[in-house]
């Protein structure tokens, strides 16, 4: 009877039994039996607790993944930039990724079921990758560089190279025109192997500029080193860490203070032991920050488990956002839901990051990773999901039921093209090779992104997106 309240049977003489005999292996595998509890504020809150271990859970993955790429170009001696271009921005970009791949099997399930539009089945769950990423994009060149330039260091503001960010910007353009072309035309296989195509010229373009450029310009080789440059940043890291604890100690961090830090750290590990131990359990820390070498050549069991554990997680991510968008009754609030929520948690890592390595005076390199990581979301994390499924004859729906993903797209296309417009602008009439970003425009950058996403979220809870579909 205590269930039967506290989840809202509907049966006033059904017990908890009744309630649990209708969660059988199909209703859990289509939506973890999550609808028989939702329609009620608990259920709804267990639904949120649900939620937030899945995503601690994708973070911790997620880092797991990161150290064994990291790990693997190491031993596999791969150069700085195609590592940085390949493994390191899939590693940082996976979660995005696996959601999107995740949400695409799920979407062309539900096209063969045939939905009837204006049912819940008629929300593609293909909507929730694709609004990921957009949103991923927006904090990449809004958030992102706006906190570097804020948290620098005073008064320098927030340099960036002319070239690298010139070759970003050119090249996620490129992407976003394909991915607004497959929002507005549908997924075709040429579509989706332009997007592969972009991202193939992109890595061959990093191997070769150098070269080029060498025979070009007469060059001097690089000197080589005794240790490969992601050993060298592991090494640099651990400094950081043990530096930045030393000094909290001797600039006014007392012993009361020190104290604090470790229960809050402690309260945080203690509420996140039931993701965490089972996934460090099962992944090596094969970490170059560890310095075993008898741990580190576990890094494909490291880069295989984790992946299982990104791949649990993205799909209890998808269902839950899918059950919530049910709620909502409206297809446009998949793409939202995206773009907020699931994009903002995926990014928070990056941004903390980028943080950390601005205040180091490295705010340019954290922000062109983050810039950079795009366009591995767009080419592989939607591209190869998309051509595997078109070859295959059924190619996901993607915004066919509402127009935000269009809008969205569009958005963030005028995005890109009015932030190039205010860092490069003034460095073309100056003729600098160094794009600074100041806090003013810091500013600027932090409000255009507020802006869009409130009034994004205004017209999908207006109804303005579900009126005549695509």
């Amino acid at each position: 009877k205590f269930l039967s309240v506290v989840f809202g049977q509907s049966s006033p003489g059904a017990g908890p039994g009744d309630m649990l005999d209708g969660c059988d292996s199909s209703q859990f595998q289509t939506d973890l039996c999550l609808s028989l509890i939702d329609h009620t504020p608990l259920g709804f809150a267990v639904e949120c607790v649900i939620f937030m271990y899945a995503f601690a859970g994708l973070a911790m993955s997620a880092d797991h993944l990161a150290s064994a790429m990291e790990t693997l170009c190491d031993h596999w001696s791969i150069p700085e930039d195609v590592g940085g271009a390949t493994f390191m921005a899939i590693g940082s970009a996976i979660p995005e990724i696996t959601v999107n791949a995740i949400s695409t099997c799920q979407g062309v399930v539900a096209r063969n079921r045939k939905p009837t539009p204006g049912t819940r089945s008629a929300v593609s769950p293909a909507d929730l990758g694709v609004g990921a990423i957009i949103g991923s994009g927006l904090i990449a060149f809004l958030l992102i560089p706006a906190v570097c330039a804020w948290c620098g260091r005073k008064g320098r503001g927030l340099k960036l190279k002319l070239g690298p960010l010139a070759r970003d910007m050119a090249t996620y353009t490129t992407a976003l025109l394909v991915l607004l072309h497959c929002v507005t035309h549908g997924v075709t296989v040429s579509s989706s192997s332009a997007m592969l195509v972009i991202y193939l010229l992109f890595i061959l373009f990093l191997v070769f500029f150098k070269s080029c450029k060498r025979c070009i310009f007469g060059e001097k080789r690089e000197i080589h080193r005794a240790d490969s440059i992601f050993r060298e940043n592991a090494s640099q890291r651990l400094i950081e860490k043990q530096s930045g604890l030393s000094s909290f100690a001797s600039e006014g961090g007392g012993e009361d203070e020190v104290v604090g830090e470790e229960e809050k750290t402690g309260l945080l590990s203690t509420l996140l032991c039931p993701v965490q131990l089972p996934i460090d359990a099962t992944c090596p820390n094969c970490s170059l920050e560890a310095g075993d070498p008898a741990i580190e050549k576990w890094y494909p069991v490291t880069f295989v488990v984790s992946f299982a554990w990104i791949s649990v997680f993205s799909y209890v991510v998808t269902i839950v956002a899918d059950r919530w968008v049910a709620l909502v009754d409206d297809p446009a609030a998949m793409g939202l839901m995206g773009m907020v929520i699931v994009a903002g948690g995926a990014e928070i890592p990056d941004t903390v990051n980028a943080v950390a390595v601005a205040r180091k005076g490295y705010g340019s390199m954290a922000t062109s990773a983050c810039m950079g990581s795009q366009i591995a979301n767009i080419c592989v994390g939607l591209g190869l999901p998309w051509f595997i499924t078109a070859v295959a004859g059924a190619p996901p729906d993607v915004g066919s039921n509402d127009t935000f993903l269009l809008v969205a797209s569009n958005t963030q296309l005028y995005n890109v093209v009015l932030v190039a417009v205010c860092l490069m602008g003034p460095c073309a009439f100056a003729r600098s090779p160094k794009v600074v970003m100041m806090k003013r425009r810091a500013v600027f950058f932090f409000a255009l992104y507020l802006a869009i996403v409130g009034t994004l979220t205004y017209m999908t809870l207006s109804g303005l997106f579900s009126q005549g579909g695509r």
